[in-house]
């Protein structure tokens, strides 16, 4: 064992080429014996295909009987109401001249009712328990009752359940937004008055709803308010001005806008322009000096602030249906003034100076802009819109100064589909 443990002998190179031939023959008789059984399974299936179609338009050839309900025309079906009418025999008409006869069912037909029994097993049945139609019937003889069964009896067909959806067409919606205001100027008067004016941040916000036209198309209206403003550089303000202050009822101050005209109400403030002509008062500084009196300085501004309660019509265009849709956005809206303050700041905290005369109480604006929707449900959709707002109706009516204001917001909220 120990002398043969690694010993290894190869065949004769001459055995090989004898074992090569018979594999190779084995090989050709398992390929041919594979097609012979895929050849066979295909015939068989296309003589049974063949037989089975036969046998169907066989029976669909022969005599039809139409049970519980009176002769009808194929496809139609009994209503549970007629559902205990007798049972009618149809035949099959025969062609003649391979034309139908149509005089074949002119007629009320006479035929025999068949006993239940003497049914053959050869019946085709469809439907339920309410509505049954049995065909291709083979008659045998047994006990019979004739009757007379009217013609043109027919009950209506069967019609496909409809399931009504939800259209959707309404949607309301929350909305706020951020603005930044400005203004468009003509004259020379509301240019020079400009230059000292700087937009503040304003902001926006209310309800809207729509309603779809179509699948594009909406329009939509609701109410919003608005708070627009801006700022009126180089007139300062001093407070404790009251124990000096002779003016009883009207304001002791007047500052002249691009927007109209600012008049003090708070009888504590005392206004001085640093840069023109701009404050009216008979306190002038050769008449009075705030510094002298130990009057309290405030700051070197005074702000406008407007409110409006905006009334939209607009049209929404749909776009692009997506994931995230895409909308344009265009109308008008009809604004109403419910707001006008004007205040300066001490330390952060708010001081009331008085309002702005000469503003229009109404105004007309336009809008456009684009609304990007992304639908969080069926129901709730998440809308981030960016709406340029130009006012067509000018703020005031200063005479040889025109002001249209503008601002640019982006209106972010939800809204709700029903």
């Amino acid at each position: 064992r120990n002398g043969l443990k690694e010993y290894e002998v190869l065949p004769p190179a001459e055995v090989w080429d004898n074992i090569r031939p018979s594999l190779s023959e084995r090989a050709k008789t398992r390929n041919f014996l594979r097609i012979a059984a895929m050849v066979s399974i295909l015939v068989s299936l296309v003589t049974a295909a063949v037989w089975f179609t036969r046998s169907i338009s066989g029976d669909i050839a022969g005599p039809a009987l139409s049970m519980n309900q009176e002769i009808m025309p194929e496809g139609y079906y009994v209503s549970p109401v007629q559902s205990q009418r007798p049972v009618t025999v149809i035949p099959t008409v025969p062609a003649q001249n391979d034309k139908p006869d149509e005089t074949a069912i002119a007629e009320p037909i006479l035929r025999d009712v068949i006993n239940p029994a003497s049914f053959s097993s050869d019946v085709i049945a469809s439907g339920s328990d309410e509505n049954l139609l049995v065909s291709n019937l083979k008659l045998t003889p047994g006990n019979s009752i004739r009757y007379s069964v009217p013609v043109n009896t027919f009950s209506e067909p069967l019609k496909p359940e409809v399931k009504s959806q939800s259209s959707n067409n309404w949607t309301i919606a929350a909305m706020a937004s951020p603005e930044y205001y400005s203004s468009i100027t003509s004259g020379q008067i509301a240019t020079d008055l400009a230059k000292t004016e700087k937009a503040i941040l304003s902001y926006s916000g209310g309800m809207g709803i729509s309603y779809k036209i179509n699948k594009r198309v909406s329009v939509q209206s609701g109410i919003i308010y608005s708070s627009i403003g801006q700022q009126v550089t180089g007139i300062s303000s001093y407070a404790g001005f009251s124990k000096y202050n002779s003016a009883k009822g009207a304001g002791a101050f007047s500052v002249q806008t691009s927007s109209g005209t600012i008049v003090t109400t708070n009888q504590n403030v005392f206004l001085r322009d640093d840069i023109s002509g701009r404050v009216a008062t008979q306190y002038t500084s050769n008449a009075f000096d705030p510094v002298k009196a130990n009057l309290s300085y405030v700051n070197n501004s005074v702000t406008q602030d407007f409110n409006y309660l905006e009334i939209p019509v607009m049209l929404r265009y749909k776009a692009v249906d997506r994931v995230i849709d895409v909308n344009f956005i265009g109308g008008l809206s009809y604004n109403m003034l419910v707001g006008n303050s004007v205040f300066t700041n001490i330390n952060g905290v708010k001081m009331q100076v008085g309002k702005t005369e000469g503003l229009n109480t109404f105004n007309l604006s336009s809008a456009l802009g684009l609304g990007l929707e992304y639908n969080l449900s069926g129901k709730i959709s998440l809308n981030l819109e960016p709406t340029f707002r130009y006012y067509l109706t000018p703020f005031g009516n200063i005479q040889g100064a025109t002001v249209h204001p503008y601002s640019f917001g982006v209106l972010s909220g939800l809204s709700y589909k029903f």
